[in-house]
């Protein structure tokens, strides 16, 4: 179930709003739309696209919230190239 945001209204997820803006880049790269259209469509991209950010900042802070050392201090561990692949077919994540 989506978070709710306080005005009863719920809240989409950041994977349902990322689908959308790829729609929306999608559509924006046909070359068979209109003006309009196309305006109306990259509108709504930078506001996805700005509160798509917005929750990413958010996870950010909390993570860093949860990883503070004893002496309450942030802790960072830089991500290497490696860790940013997806793993190998067939590889445990955990290895």
């Amino acid at each position: 179930m989506a978070p709710q945001n306080g005005k009863g209204k719920t809240e989409e997820t950041f994977e349902t709003g990322l689908e959308k803006l790829k729609a929306i880049v999608d559509s924006l790269e046909k070359s068979d739309i209109g003006l309009d259209e196309a305006l109306d469509g990259f509108e709504e991209g930078i506001r996805l696209s700005r509160k798509l950010s917005d929750k990413l900042s958010q996870a950010e802070a909390r993570l860093e919230r949860l990883t503070r050392s004893a002496e309450g201090q942030p802790v960072s561990t830089p991500l290497s190239e490696e860790d940013l692949l997806p793993p190998e077919e067939g590889e445990d994540e955990d290895e």
